[in-house]
Protein backbone atom coordinates (compact mmCIF):
# COMPACT_ATOMS: atom_id res chain seq x y z
CA UNK A 1 0.00 0.00 0.00
CA UNK A 2 3.29 2.41 0.85
CA UNK A 3 4.92 1.89 -2.62
CA UNK A 4 1.36 2.30 -4.23
CA UNK A 5 0.69 5.86 -2.21
CA UNK A 6 4.37 6.78 -3.30
CA UNK A 7 3.76 6.09 -7.47
CA UNK A 8 0.38 7.72 -7.11
CA UNK A 9 2.37 10.79 -5.96
CA UNK A 10 4.18 10.72 -9.73
CA UNK A 11 1.37 9.01 -11.43
CA UNK A 12 -2.44 9.33 -10.19
CA UNK A 13 -3.66 6.44 -12.04
CA UNK A 14 -1.31 3.84 -11.04
CA UNK A 15 -2.28 0.91 -8.93
CA UNK A 16 -0.64 -2.34 -8.49
CA UNK A 17 -2.93 -5.55 -9.38
CA UNK A 18 -4.84 -7.22 -7.08
CA UNK A 19 -4.02 -10.77 -5.70
CA UNK A 20 -5.69 -13.07 -3.53
CA UNK A 21 -3.50 -15.57 -1.55
CA UNK A 22 -4.79 -18.22 0.06
CA UNK A 23 -3.57 -19.49 3.44
CA UNK A 24 -4.48 -23.24 4.08
CA UNK A 25 -3.21 -23.32 7.21
CA UNK A 26 -1.75 -26.71 9.24
CA UNK A 27 -3.30 -29.89 6.78
CA UNK A 28 -3.91 -32.49 9.38
CA UNK A 29 -3.32 -35.90 7.96
CA UNK A 30 -4.53 -39.06 9.58
CA UNK A 31 -1.34 -40.02 9.73
CA UNK A 32 -0.44 -37.32 12.21
CA UNK A 33 -2.96 -38.68 15.18
CA UNK A 34 -1.00 -39.67 18.01
CA UNK A 35 -1.96 -42.39 20.48
CA UNK A 36 -1.79 -42.33 23.84
CA UNK A 37 0.76 -43.48 24.34
CA UNK A 38 2.86 -40.94 22.09
CA UNK A 39 1.36 -38.20 24.15
CA UNK A 40 2.14 -39.75 27.21
CA UNK A 41 5.68 -40.20 26.09
CA UNK A 42 5.76 -37.20 25.37
CA UNK A 43 4.77 -35.41 28.38
CA UNK A 44 6.35 -37.55 31.33
CA UNK A 45 10.11 -37.65 28.90
CA UNK A 46 10.13 -34.01 27.59
CA UNK A 47 7.71 -31.23 29.18
CA UNK A 48 8.77 -29.49 32.10
CA UNK A 49 7.12 -30.77 35.56
CA UNK A 50 5.62 -27.88 36.01
CA UNK A 51 3.67 -28.06 32.88
CA UNK A 52 2.62 -32.17 33.26
CA UNK A 53 -0.85 -31.52 34.85
CA UNK A 54 -1.36 -28.65 32.38
CA UNK A 55 -0.87 -31.35 29.38
CA UNK A 56 -2.41 -33.97 30.74
CA UNK A 57 -5.64 -32.20 31.99
CA UNK A 58 -5.97 -30.78 27.90
CA UNK A 59 -5.51 -33.85 26.78
CA UNK A 60 -8.08 -35.08 28.42
CA UNK A 61 -10.68 -32.72 28.40
CA UNK A 62 -9.98 -31.06 25.26
CA UNK A 63 -9.63 -27.44 26.98
CA UNK A 64 -7.44 -24.77 25.46
CA UNK A 65 -4.40 -23.62 26.81
CA UNK A 66 -5.61 -20.07 27.85
CA UNK A 67 -8.54 -22.36 29.43
CA UNK A 68 -5.88 -24.48 31.85
CA UNK A 69 -3.88 -22.14 32.67
CA UNK A 70 -6.34 -19.69 34.51
CA UNK A 71 -8.57 -22.71 35.63
CA UNK A 72 -10.43 -22.30 39.03
CA UNK A 73 -11.26 -24.45 41.71
CA UNK A 74 -14.60 -22.84 41.54
CA UNK A 75 -15.21 -24.38 37.74
CA UNK A 76 -14.65 -28.08 39.29
CA UNK A 77 -17.65 -29.56 40.08
CA UNK A 78 -16.31 -32.90 41.57
CA UNK A 79 -19.89 -34.39 43.24
CA UNK A 80 -21.55 -33.89 39.65
CA UNK A 81 -18.08 -34.56 38.03
CA UNK A 82 -18.01 -31.66 35.38
CA UNK A 83 -15.83 -28.82 34.62
CA UNK A 84 -17.33 -25.41 33.60
CA UNK A 85 -15.55 -22.62 32.10
CA UNK A 86 -16.05 -19.57 30.25
CA UNK A 87 -14.10 -20.32 27.16
CA UNK A 88 -11.04 -18.35 26.41
CA UNK A 89 -11.60 -17.40 22.78
CA UNK A 90 -15.54 -17.29 22.48
CA UNK A 91 -16.32 -16.01 26.22
CA UNK A 92 -18.98 -18.71 25.83
CA UNK A 93 -19.66 -21.09 28.47
CA UNK A 94 -18.21 -24.30 28.34
CA UNK A 95 -19.00 -28.18 30.18
CA UNK A 96 -16.67 -30.70 30.43
CA UNK A 97 -17.27 -34.30 32.21
CA UNK A 98 -14.59 -34.96 34.57
CA UNK A 99 -13.40 -38.60 32.98
CA UNK A 100 -11.52 -41.22 35.38
CA UNK A 101 -8.02 -39.75 33.56
CA UNK A 102 -9.53 -36.20 33.75
CA UNK A 103 -9.81 -36.74 37.45
CA UNK A 104 -6.36 -38.60 37.96
CA UNK A 105 -4.68 -35.49 36.35
CA UNK A 106 -6.74 -32.90 38.51
CA UNK A 107 -5.97 -34.75 42.09
CA UNK A 108 -2.41 -35.07 41.08
CA UNK A 109 -1.85 -31.33 41.38
CA UNK A 110 0.85 -31.32 44.32
CA UNK A 111 0.35 -28.05 45.74
CA UNK A 112 -3.10 -26.43 45.67
CA UNK A 113 -2.74 -23.06 45.90
CA UNK A 114 -4.81 -20.79 48.38
CA UNK A 115 -6.54 -18.63 45.80
CA UNK A 116 -9.08 -19.92 43.49
CA UNK A 117 -6.54 -20.34 40.27
CA UNK A 118 -4.88 -23.86 40.43
CA UNK A 119 -2.40 -22.64 38.27
CA UNK A 120 -1.34 -19.07 39.62
CA UNK A 121 1.83 -17.67 38.44
CA UNK A 122 1.94 -19.41 35.19
CA UNK A 123 2.64 -18.08 31.59
CA UNK A 124 0.87 -19.19 28.91
CA UNK A 125 3.51 -18.36 26.43
CA UNK A 126 6.01 -20.12 28.31
CA UNK A 127 4.01 -23.16 28.44
CA UNK A 128 3.14 -23.45 24.90
CA UNK A 129 7.24 -22.81 24.29
CA UNK A 130 8.19 -25.78 26.33
CA UNK A 131 5.16 -28.60 24.86
CA UNK A 132 6.51 -27.64 21.51
CA UNK A 133 9.83 -28.21 21.90
CA UNK A 134 9.09 -31.31 23.67
CA UNK A 135 6.82 -32.83 20.88
CA UNK A 136 9.97 -31.70 18.59
CA UNK A 137 12.93 -33.47 21.07
CA UNK A 138 10.52 -36.46 20.32
CA UNK A 139 10.52 -36.28 16.52
CA UNK A 140 7.09 -34.78 16.12
CA UNK A 141 7.86 -31.60 14.09
CA UNK A 142 4.60 -30.06 13.49
CA UNK A 143 2.94 -30.97 16.79
CA UNK A 144 2.16 -27.70 19.62
CA UNK A 145 0.04 -27.77 22.98
CA UNK A 146 -2.60 -27.83 20.48
CA UNK A 147 -2.03 -31.15 19.68
CA UNK A 148 -3.35 -32.13 22.86
CA UNK A 149 -6.97 -30.63 21.82
CA UNK A 150 -6.49 -32.66 18.52
CA UNK A 151 -5.97 -35.39 20.44
CA UNK A 152 -8.67 -35.35 22.57
CA UNK A 153 -11.07 -34.86 19.49
CA UNK A 154 -9.75 -37.68 17.59
CA UNK A 155 -9.38 -40.25 20.28
CA UNK A 156 -12.93 -39.17 21.44
CA UNK A 157 -14.18 -39.70 17.47
CA UNK A 158 -12.20 -43.24 16.91
CA UNK A 159 -13.89 -44.69 20.26
CA UNK A 160 -16.92 -44.13 18.62
CA UNK A 161 -18.45 -40.47 19.86
CA UNK A 162 -20.39 -38.81 17.31
CA UNK A 163 -19.46 -35.51 15.97
CA UNK A 164 -22.39 -33.52 17.45
CA UNK A 165 -21.00 -34.58 20.25
CA UNK A 166 -17.50 -33.85 20.24
CA UNK A 167 -18.42 -30.53 18.54
CA UNK A 168 -20.35 -29.79 22.13
CA UNK A 169 -17.17 -30.74 24.26
CA UNK A 170 -14.76 -28.71 22.15
CA UNK A 171 -17.44 -25.70 22.22
CA UNK A 172 -17.54 -24.87 18.67
CA UNK A 173 -20.37 -23.13 17.57
CA UNK A 174 -19.57 -23.86 13.94
CA UNK A 175 -19.60 -27.52 12.97
CA UNK A 176 -17.17 -27.04 10.15
CA UNK A 177 -14.34 -25.99 13.20
CA UNK A 178 -14.92 -29.58 14.06
CA UNK A 179 -14.40 -31.17 11.02
CA UNK A 180 -10.56 -29.81 11.59
CA UNK A 181 -10.56 -32.20 14.15
CA UNK A 182 -12.02 -35.07 12.72
CA UNK A 183 -9.45 -37.27 11.33
CA UNK A 184 -10.41 -41.03 11.39
CA UNK A 185 -7.94 -43.80 11.48
CA UNK A 186 -7.34 -45.32 9.09
CA UNK A 187 -7.53 -49.22 10.69
CA UNK A 188 -10.91 -47.51 12.31
CA UNK A 189 -11.99 -46.55 7.79
CA UNK A 190 -11.30 -50.19 7.36
CA UNK A 191 -13.21 -51.83 9.63
CA UNK A 192 -16.30 -49.58 9.01
CA UNK A 193 -15.96 -50.80 5.21
CA UNK A 194 -15.61 -54.66 6.45
CA UNK A 195 -18.65 -54.19 8.77
CA UNK A 196 -20.87 -52.49 6.49
CA UNK A 197 -20.33 -54.57 3.25
CA UNK A 198 -19.45 -57.54 4.51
Amino acid sequence: KCFERIMQLQEPTFSLPKIKYHNKGRQWSADQILEEDDILKVIHTKVSPKYRVLCLISAYSGLRLKNVVELKRSEIDWAGNWVSVKQSKTKKPLQVPISGKLKKALKSIDVLPLGDNLFCGLNAKAVSTNVGRAFKMCGYKEHSFHSLRHFFACHAINSGVGLETVRDLLGHSDFRSTLIYARVKREKLQQAVMEAFK
